[in-house]
């Protein structure tokens, strides 16, 4: 269940990065650390809500730069959850499906 949370939250990212026109490119070598403590997984939540709450204060020409900030802390997230790529990308995919088929019937 939280997998599939977490998939409607990269869907929503998602939306971001085709409104704008980013290509969210990025290694993840350096970002992932196993994380134990919830206290740490807590404050880089928080982190991330704060990101995404300035991007209504941020200039256009800044606004690229931090979605893709965003997004890349939102995936090092999910794999911090434990959480692997091919499970985010399957989750997403099944995600998007949904997500069509609603438009579609205008929902």
């Amino acid at each position: 269940m939280i997998l599939e949370e977490y998939a409607d939250g990269l869907h929503f990212i998602s939306g971001f990065c085709v409104q704008f026109e980013i290509s969210a490119v990025f290694t993840l070598k350096d970002d992932v650390v196993a994380i134990e403590d919830k206290h740490i997984i807590n404050k880089k939540i928080n982190k991330l809500y704060k990101l995404i709450s300035a991007l209504h204060e941020t200039k256009i020409k800044k606004t690229k730069k931090l979605i893709s900030t965003i997004y890349k802390k939102y995936i090092v997230l999910g794999i911090v959850l434990g959480f692997d790529l091919d499970a985010i990308k399957t989750a997403y995919a099944k995600k998007h499906e949904i997500n069509v088929k609603r438009q579609a019937d205008n929902y």
